[in-house]
């Protein structure tokens, strides 16, 4: 069964948990067939007992035809972030606009922006004063909340290489030190 059931990740572990650590675990057969995801009785007849009912209400003919499909798999997603061991992600509703990596086994719930970004330089642009301030000006709000909208803050964002991916060892050494300096600050 453990092949099945993955680590689950959402904007409330990123914002509330000094460690950004999962508290919840999915069920997740991917796009597998039917009569393929049957080979974990244990786990189809949860899926059947909880899921079902709920998708055979829904508008969505995939949804209610494919029940046992995780529902928003978002497959680019994850082809995208699988040749990595970690990424970056975001919740995308916070007071304070900040960057974490996660490991890539896992299902990113859909109140996170993921970026298959695996480089502290990234990490040190993103959670750069200046990308914050960025996003405060590009973005909506929720009450007094920052709404992070990829589209309004990343995609048109200045970085100092066109491709957000490239290592600039400056940024590689000082982003390493941040991270380490607030995960300890954090846990502290």
């Amino acid at each position: 069964n453990a092949e099945r059931i993955f680590p689950y990740l959402g904007g409330q572990e990123v914002n509330t948990s000094p460690a950004q650590d999962f508290g919840r675990y999915v069920i997740s057969f991917f796009d597998m067939p039917l009569e393929e995801a049957e080979r974990w009785p244990d786990l189809i007849s949860i899926v059947r007992e909880k899921v079902k009912p709920e998708r055979d209400k829904v508008n969505r003919e995939a949804h209610r035809k494919y029940w046992w499909h995780y529902a928003d798999k978002r497959p680019a997603l994850y082809a995208a972030i699988a040749p990595l061991k970690r990424c970056l992600v975001t919740s995308g509703v916070s007071t304070h606009l900040m960057f974490v990596f996660q490991p890539t086994d896992r299902i990113f719930s859909n109140a996170l922006y993921v970026f298959p970004l695996d480089r502290f330089s990234a990490f040190t642009v993103l959670q750069s004063r200046l990308h914050v301030a960025w996003a405060w000006l590009h973005s909506s709000t929720m009450k007094s909340d920052l709404r992070y909208a990829a589209s309004d803050c990343f995609e048109n964002f200045p970085f100092p290489e066109p491709d957000p991916r490239t290592e600039l060892p400056g940024l590689e050494a000082a982003g390493e030190a941040l991270y380490a300096a607030r995960a300890a600050y954090m846990l502290e």
